[in-house]
């Protein structure tokens, strides 16, 4: 199970318990379970955009990965709206123009010998 589904199922689980602990409000006080369960819808979703921020800069590692793996050094990763996720996505594209710029020397020098 990948870590995307399982703080998916974390937060549904934690959410879950919370409505059902905000069920005994309804029968005493119908106004304040509406609102507990609008607070929750919105706490659910503000969570769920926190764990695919979160999770973010490791699709970007696994492209890379993949990148290095099938020695695609003249590959680029795509640029981020994100201003923390732009330096490592700066970080890996120098890496792998590093990279490219030594197998080229290396290719030229063994095509010398």
């Amino acid at each position: 199970m990948k870590l995307f589904h399982r703080l998916l199922l974390y937060l549904l689980a934690l959410h879950l318990l919370f409505f059902a602990f905000s069920w005994v409000l309804l029968v005493d006080t119908p106004l304040l379970f509406l609102l507990v369960e609008a607070l929750l819808l919105v706490s659910f979703f503000g969570g769920l955009w926190l764990v695919r921020r979160a999770l973010q800069p490791l699709g970007y590692t696994r492209r890379f990965q993949e990148l290095l793996q099938d020695q695609h050094y003249a590959a680029r990763l795509e640029p981020s709206d994100d201003p923390e996720l732009q330096e490592l996505l700066q970080l890996f594209n120098r890496m792998l123009s590093t990279l490219h710029q030594e197998r080229l020397l290396a290719g030229e020098q063994q095509g010398f010998f």
